[in-house]
């Protein structure tokens, strides 16, 4: 027997649903299957820089990118151990964080469901 939906707003909060689902799924999916890209290792290198001083003055100010994923790196390195995952995870976390700010930011800019079409 077929299950309808009582409006198209719960078959659209339902699809939104399996489709944040699929990409949390995509995106852990074997993260760390790979050994560490040069960028990471950069980053753990940076992240285990013993001394404060010589974190800032070593890698953030010659680094171009902006600091505060190191310092963040730094503080979580201190929590979890420094494997694939655990350094790949809050990446994984913040590009899901951003995809879900951005999806709420376009269903407040449109109207009816034109957003969903995007």
């Amino acid at each position: 027997m077929k299950k309808k939906f009582k409006n198209t707003d719960q078959a659209n909060h339902y699809l939104i649903l399996i489709f944040g689902l699929l990409s949390v799924f995509v995106k852990l999916y074997q993260i760390s299957y790979r050994s560490f890209f040069q960028d990471e290792l950069y980053s753990v290198s940076a992240a285990f820089e013993p001394s404060y001083n010589k974190f800032i003055e070593n890698w953030v100010l010659y680094d171009s990118n902006p600091p505060l994923y190191y310092f963040f790196l730094r503080f979580w390195l201190k929590i979890v151990p420094a494997t694939e995952f655990w350094v790949r995870l809050p990446s994984v976390i913040f590009l899901l964080l951003a995809s879900f700010i951005f999806i709420r930011g376009i269903k407040k800019r449109f109207e009816n469901f034109e957003w969903f079409y995007l």
